[in-house]
């Protein structure tokens, strides 16, 4: 299998140079080849790494002159990096400016079946000379860190501020009909078709913020709508974009075949029921009942470790505590030795109760498999605030 993939990709490879090659002969009637081409690649989603399910963005700059055919990929990071996961969770990971050849760029890109798509950007010589110098001097050693923010600070909206600063305070993106149509959730699940499980956990994870309406500039953390932007842009009465044409085309990215937690949480739902009308043993039910919501406690604990114990800006505020309660872990273990916890587990039903009933008012759109979490959970809650009920 691997020899095949191996074999796929060289030939692929092969393609697409000779593609290039024909290109390059079309490109002789070119006045000036002493010039510099900036251009912005935009690269399709990939399914094989959480980091490639919302596409990337880089800046291509060929210079004919020299030879040169570089590219510039910020949002970077480093697996080996020494405490590595420490700083990924805490918001504390330093992001950096990556410089490739072209051909390896897009060989890679090739190999995972993501399409590349480039916009030959409409810039006169002093914005190409700004760009070229600001980009050389951003990777270099003592420039290339950053801080990254996964809306508002990545390998999209880093590329647009350079190249908006670099063309001159007269220029702005299109105002289009899609800005402030979307909350910044609602544009992430649009890209999270092909893996539910990540979409559950970004919906999780990540709170109340996400649910803002997104304005334009906010809609350009997206790779495809920064894409969208440079196409529907003009300054000084040209379109900012020159040409634009397809390096390659990816193959669709297949759905996972796991099923979607949608499934998984009515399914369990599901066996609850049946369970409670043919086996309503008291020792069991609890047993069952107590593990859901210790479960479901520990995850208001990760939930509330990730507002208050990292930097991450859209992990504050999360309303996904309002069902995923971290005092379930570990009052739960001591209700059979207090009625005062009982009738809070009881009253608490009905906090569960009142999300469901009032579902759409809900501020911070939860995603829709907590549906039967809330069932689960209010059953839960049923059986063990009760008090030591002799099994039948």
């Amino acid at each position: 299998m691997s020899c095949f993939k191996s074999l796929k990709t060289t030939l692929l490879l092969l393609f697409f140079l000779v593609s290039n090659f024909v290109h390059a002969q079309n490109e002789s009637n070119i006045p000036s080849k002493d010039s510099i081409v900036v251009s912005v690649l935009t690269c399709g989603l990939g399914t094989s790494e959480v980091f490639q399910a919302f596409g990337h963005t880089a800046i291509r700059v060929k210079n004919y002159t020299a030879g040169n055919d570089i590219v510039y990929n910020y949002g970077m990071f480093d697996f080996y990096e020494d405490g590595f996961l420490k700083k990924f969770i805490q918001g504390k990971l330093l992001y950096f400016v990556g410089v490739e050849r072209f051909d390896e760029f897009i060989g890679e890109y090739i190999m995972y079946g993501r399409s590349i798509r480039e916009q030959i950007l409409n810039l006169d010589s002093l914005q190409i000379q700004s760009i070229s110098v600001t980009l050389a001097n951003n990777a270099l050693p003592e420039n290339r860190y950053y801080l990254y923010d996964f809306i508002y600070n990545n390998c999209s909206t880093q590329p647009r501020d350079l190249i908006r600063s670099a063309i001159g305070k007269g220029f702005h993106f299109a105002h289009l009909s899609s800005e402030n149509s979307e909350t910044i959730r609602e544009m992430i699940d649009r890209h999270m078709k092909y893996n539910e499980w990540l979409d559950f956990g970004i919906d999780l994870l990540l709170g109340l913020r996400l649910d803002k309406k997104a304005d334009s500039d906010t809609r350009m953390f997206l790779p495809y709508e920064l894409m969208v932007e440079f196409d529907s842009t003009q300054y000084h009465g040209q379109a900012i974009v020159k040409d634009s044409r397809i390096l390659y085309q990816g193959f669709e990215q297949s759905i996972s075949d796991f099923p979607s937690p949608d499934i998984v949480f009515w399914s369990i739902l599901f066996v609850l029921i049946l369970f409670q009308i043919f086996y309503s043993n008291s020792v069991a039910n609890k047993i069952i009942s107590t593990f859901f919501l210790t479960l479901s406690g520990l995850v208001g604990w990760i939930l509330i470790l990730m507002w208050w114990g990292t930097d991450h800006y859209m992990t504050k505020w999360n309303l996904n505590l309002l069902w995923a309660m971290p005092l379930y872990f570990p009052v739960v273990f001591f209700l059979s030795k207090s009625n005062i916890l009982r009738n809070l587990a009881r009253l608490y039903r009905v906090v569960l109760i009142v999300l469901l009933v009032f579902w759409y008012l809900n501020p911070q759109q939860y995603h829709s498999a907590v549906i039967p979490i809330l069932f689960i959970l209010i059953w839960s809650l049923s059986v063990v605030s009760y008090k030591n009920v002799k099994p039948k």
